[in-house]
């Protein structure tokens, strides 16, 4: 959240408690107009098969999707989508 802060990138990020619809990810926000949806898990942590299928739903309708176990990989999602 900080990166993104730091970054000028608003961002959306769910509490697993807040969570009206199954497998959503954690992080929603927009880059260059291009919606972004990032799944944070810790480094050993496993996608859920609900988790996998939103995020191939998103996929499927021009989001970029992510799975993210470090702040890296989050670096390199928003990267992606600032270059095009």
């Amino acid at each position: 959240e900080q990166w993104l802060t730091l970054h000028g990138i608003e961002y959306l990020h769910l509490s697993p408690r807040a969570r009206e619809k199954q497998g959503w990810p954690d992080l929603v926000f927009a880059v260059n107009g291009r919606a972004v949806a990032i799944e944070l898990k810790k480094p050993n942590g496993v996608v859920s098969e609900a988790q996998r299928d939103c995020l191939d739903r998103l996929a499927a309708n021009g989001w970029r999707v992510a799975v993210a176990r470090s702040i890296e990989e989050v670096r390199r999602a928003v990267e992606e989508v600032r270059e095009g």
